[in-house]
This record gives C-alpha cells, structure tokens and sequence, in this order.
C-alpha cells in the first residue's frame, strides 16, 4: 500500500478587511498630497489671498479632537460590557458631532461675511 504525502501549501491570502484599511490609507495619503501640491502650486501664483483665520476653527478642532475621545471611551466600555457608559459617550460623541457641524458653518459664514468666499 502506497503511503500518501501531503504538502500543505502557505496561506498567502490577505484578509479583505486588511486590503480596505491599506487601500483606504493609500488613497487618504494620496489626497492630502494632492492638495497640499496643489496649494503650493496656487500659493506659488503670488495672487493668493491672505486673512486671519476665525478662532472657531481652533474650537473645532478641539471639538473634533475630544469626540475621539469619548468615542475611545465608548470602544472600551463597550469591550468591557459596560452599556451605561458605552451609550454615554455614543451620546456625548454625537452631541460634539453636532457642535463640530455647528461650529464649522458659523466658522464659514464668518468667512464668507470677511469676503473671503
């Protein structure tokens, strides 16, 4: 009787979850370098215009920042089981979202008043 010999092959898959995370970083990356080009080129043109930004920009950005925050704490407290202070900080992310979008048109409408547009 013939003994038969298995050979396992690797495993080169990628998990799909992987393959959107990296693409998605690429293309992030991608954007920004786009952008960032394509103000120094406009900058580079000398018609660019200057003004100071409006201080609710700083605010959200702090807004933005602190919903990380309390969304961390909303992962943890979900990994935890603690559903109290998971819907807690799913409400406050949510309520600084708000803030964020809030902030950003009066940000803008300030811009807009300055002739910035």
């Amino acid at each position: 009787m013939q003994q038969e010999i298995k050979i396992e092959e690797p495993d080169f898959r990628i998990h799909p979850k992987k393959v959107v995370l990296w693409v998605s970083m690429v293309s992030i990356v991608m954007i920004f370098a786009a952008l960032s080009s394509a103000l120094m080129v406009r900058q580079g043109e000398g018609n660019w215009n200057y003004f100071k930004m409006p201080p609710m920009f700083w605010i959200t950005s702090g807004l933005i920042l602190l919903s990380s925050v309390t969304m961390q704490w909303s992962l943890v407290s979900l990994k935890r089981e603690s559903f109290p202070n998971l819907v807690t900080g799913l409400w406050i992310t949510a309520l600084l979202g708000v803030a964020f979008l809030a902030g950003q048109f009066m940000g803008w409408m300030e811009l807009v008043n300055m002739g910035v547009s």
